[in-house]
């Protein structure tokens, strides 16, 4: 099981450096960052597949607590994310770890569900780039 965090917007046209993405692996301390920049650019040369979004359920059955900075978001923090679904860009595939870990795509994941998509464009790394960096796991 993984523990996704991202604070990419979602958008795929503004720049990308500073945003970035990491997950937790059960059993290890440390989490693997990329920065989504880089990731796109290494995604680029993958081929581009269909799958069907229920494959991908357990991200439409989970709330993203990296969407929401506490436990009870207001209407206006629904309605803000709101807007970053409707303006995912569903012309970019999603982004597939080597295990089929989400690592780039939840609005758009959210946009295709919604608008009643039973299969999304992804790409998949055979073998995960190597992180940008390495960031020590929250202890709970």
């Amino acid at each position: 099981m993984t523990e996704l965090e991202n604070n990419n917007t979602g958008n795929n046209t503004e720049n990308q450096e500073n945003h970035y993405i990491s997950i937790s692996i059960d059993g290890q301390d440390r989490k693997p960052v990329w920065r989504i920049g880089r990731l796109w650019l290494l995604a680029s040369q993958l081929p581009v597949t269909h799958i069907p979004i229920e494959t991908l359920s357990e991200y439409l059955d989970e709330i993203p607590l990296h969407w929401f900075h506490q436990n009870n978001p207001s209407v206006r923090d629904i309605a803000t994310r709101m807007r970053r679904i409707l303006a995912a860009n569903l012309s970019y595939p999603i982004i597939l770890s080597a295990e089929g870990v989400l690592l780039d795509g939840q609005h758009r994941l959210a946009k295709a569900w919604m608008l009643g998509y039973t299969t999304i464009a992804t790409v998949r790394f055979i073998v995960n780039p190597e992180p940008d960096e390495w960031k020590e796991r929250q202890k709970q």
